[in-house]
């Protein structure tokens, strides 16, 4: 069984640690923040995200994953080809874990990474 943890970046590993950024639910409000992570060991760091604050546009259902508006986001994927996204973009999933339901709002991800620079984040 895989272990869904609703990143929203890919992950850095820097000085033994995992860095990435995931969607979280305080509440009924919707949340990003930096998750870190022993490399080795699995192990959660903190007890709750960091540098972390709200972001309805990782709802799911609101906006697709993106910050811009649904007619915006329609154009884009309609600009690429897509009046819709074929059943194995699987974007039913993803949406559900964070909120991403258009072909924009995956491809937006795609590269994104948490950044690490003299033991800042």
């Amino acid at each position: 069984m895989v272990k869904v943890n609703a990143a929203t970046s890919a992950p850095v590993i820097a000085n033994g640690q995992l860095y990435e950024t995931r969607k979280s639910m305080a509440g009924t409000e919707t949340i990003e923040g930096l998750a870190r992570v022993d490399a080795k060991q699995g192990n959660a760091r903190d007890k709750d995200l960091i540098a972390k604050s709200k972001a309805e546009y990782l709802k799911e259902g609101n906006g697709g994953g993106v910050a811009l508006s649904a007619q915006a986001v329609t154009s884009l994927d309609s600009s690429v080809g897509f009046g819709a996204a074929p059943p194995s973009a699987k974007l039913a999933q993803a949406n559900a874990a964070v909120g991403v339901s258009t072909v924009a709002g995956a491809w937006a991800y795609q590269g994104s990474r948490a950044a690490v620079s003299k033991g800042q984040f």
